[in-house]
């Protein structure tokens, strides 16, 4: 997708839907590794089977995670000065995973050329 012509204001509407990835990715683990980097921005994510709600220090929801085996998904926004940065940190997340998976597949092709 050529975002070079889209506004900012369309692409954070884009991203405030969710994210997709090409890999596929444990949305449990990705919950997990999402719910430890947003404890720096002083969140908690509530979590049960990889989707949730990221909280703020008063308990006050910030939005709603979901975690799936192509990406991630938000609903139940609110302004939040946090948002932004939660949707950074799920980026993040999804990077990672798929970080791990391509070295996992780098791993087995080369376990595979020494047989």
């Amino acid at each position: 997708m050529d975002t070079s012509d889209i506004s900012i204001v369309t692409l954070v509407r884009m991203l405030l839907r969710g994210i997709k990835t090409d890999e596929t990715i444990d949305p449990i683990t990705a919950a997990h590794h999402f719910a430890e980097s947003i404890q720096n921005l002083d969140l908690t994510y509530i979590t049960s089977q990889g989707k949730g709600y990221v909280l703020d220090d008063d308990l006050d929801g910030v939005m709603y995670v979901e975690f799936t085996s192509d990406g991630v998904e938000f609903d139940d926004h609110h302004e939040h000065p946090q948002t932004l940065k939660v949707i950074q940190c799920a980026l993040n997340t999804l990077t990672h995973m798929e970080m791990m998976t391509q070295l996992h597949i780098d791993d087995d092709s080369e376990s595979d050329e020494w047989v």
